[in-house]
């Protein structure tokens, strides 16, 4: 009679302590994949929404969404789908989105689990990204970031970026912490990462909000870019935090 031969305990044993060892090497390298190609899919979405502003350009005096034919910001109403003026990410976004320049799926980040869109006017909950502050040109520190917001192709001007979560307060300050921004890709408050699109349409994915910039025909400063040179309405020293431009992407 011919005998089958089967798996011994110990060597089943021995299999499954090894399948379980691979799955424990593979897992953080898959989800280390993962976050990488999520990182190059939101750079994408990014370049793809300064690419659309562009083009909206080309038929708007080379001004940006947001801003009209003659270099005004626009009001609150129905051109901005009563998102805010267009000094509002979500003025913007809407105005992009009405005209079909992109989707609403371009606007979420796809590593952001709190973005949702909807219909309508465009509010903070919609979309994942922040923006060039252009709400008001003779606030201190708002030095040429208004005349930036077009088709210059400027490589030192960041347009656009990953928002900060912790977002900003009611005055567009941080109350008692001028370092208190995280992003989607970090889990700790004071703690930013994220895409940037400049003003060339290159992006990169950086390690603080803190980079060198240059705006209009401003000389080249550093910036940190959620903080816009106030800690609960006081202003305070720009030059060490903020640099000279002291300007805030808008949330």
């Amino acid at each position: 009679m011919r005998r089958t031969r089967a798996f011994t305990l110990i060597e089943l044993l021995v299999v499954i302590s090894i399948i379980a060892l691979l799955i424990g090497i593979l897992l953080p390298a898959l989800g280390a994949a993962r976050r990488t190609a999520n990182q190059m899919k939101n750079s994408s979405q990014l370049r793809g929404i300064h690419q659309s502003s562009v083009i909206y350009a080309q038929s708007n005096n080379f001004y940006l969404e947001g801003i009209d034919f003659n270099g005004q910001l626009l009001p609150n109403g129905a051109e901005t789908g009563f998102s805010g003026t267009g000094g509002f990410p979500g003025s913007r976004l809407y105005i992009l989105l009405n005209g079909s320049f992109i989707s609403g799926a371009l606007c979420i980040n796809p590593a952001d689990t709190l973005a949702k869109w909807t219909t309508n006017a465009v509010t903070t909950a919609m979309y994942s990204y922040a923006m060039l502050k252009i709400d008001n040109t003779t606030a201190p520190g708002d030095t040429g970031r208004l005349a930036e917001w077009k088709d210059a192709a400027n490589s030192q001007a960041v347009l656009i970026t990953d928002r900060d979560v912790n977002g900003p307060t009611a005055d567009n300050s941080y109350v008692g912490d001028a370092l208190n921004y995280k992003s989607v890709w970090t889990t700790a408050n004071g703690d930013w990462k994220g895409n940037l699109v400049w003003g060339d349409n290159h992006a990169e994915f950086v390690q603080t909000p803190i980079q060198a910039t240059r705006f209009a025909s401003n000389a080249s400063t550093i910036d940190n870019l959620f903080y816009d040179g106030t800690v609960g309405g006081v202003q305070t020293n720009e030059n060490t935090i903020s640099g000279s431009n002291a300007f805030m992407i808008w949330y």
